[in-house]
């Protein structure tokens, strides 16, 4: 597209009827120099105006042209009624400073009283799971005690041992050498 291309479009009705331009004084004689000074000062500051607004309109028409060649639109575009003088507010105010320090400084605490929480909390799943699993197998423990200990009661008595005087002297070899043997049983039942 080209700027020939660019055909304006049809204003709209506008809903308010324009001013009227504001009419020359005709009190002043422009025969006088102070009334000729004075419109020579009213025009330059038309012709300043005017300048200035065509400069707009080229900038403009020239960002439109690169925006249509392809090219990156501008980063940022200018306010387009910028006072001169006109500063950031609150520019290197201390108190408004000293006041976000404190809000990083806050946040930053937030942040590791945050992490410090999760962190605990971690910690006491952990515990926690790990004290129930103790339960468990004390639990366990405890069931396979007493099933040990009803099977001990239901069991019949045990023979008692020949004393010493009834055994022979034969006898006393064959029990030393199975002692290991009864020992071995008794590690091995069910239930231990």
């Amino acid at each position: 597209m080209t700027p020939t291309d660019l055909r304006p479009a049809p204003e709209p009705a506008l809903k308010l009827r324009r001013r009227a331009a504001a009419a020359p004084d005709v009190s002043e004689n422009v025969d006088t120099p102070a009334g000729r000074a004075a419109e020579l000062a009213a025009l330059e500051e038309r012709e300043a105006n005017l300048r200035a607004y065509e400069e707009r309109l080229r900038t403009w028409q020239a960002q439109l042209d690169r925006q249509a060649a392809g090219g990156p639109p501008p980063a940022y575009t200018a306010a387009p009624f910028q006072r001169p003088s006109s500063q950031a507010p609150f520019a290197r105010d201390p108190a408004l400073e000293m006041a976000w320090e404190k809000l990083h400084r806050a946040r930053a605490l937030l942040e590791a009283e945050r992490n410090q929480l999760c962190d605990e909390r971690l910690k006491l799943r952990d515990a926690t799971a790990a004290v129930q699993d103790r339960e468990e197998r004390l639990a366990d423990r405890e069931a396979r005690l007493i099933a040990r200990e009803q099977a001990l009661a239901a069991a019949p008595p045990a023979a008692p041992a020949p004393s010493a005087a009834e055994t022979p002297a034969g006898a006393t070899a064959w029990s030393l050498t199975q002692a290991p043997f009864r020992a071995a049983k008794a590690l091995f039942r069910p239930g231990n």
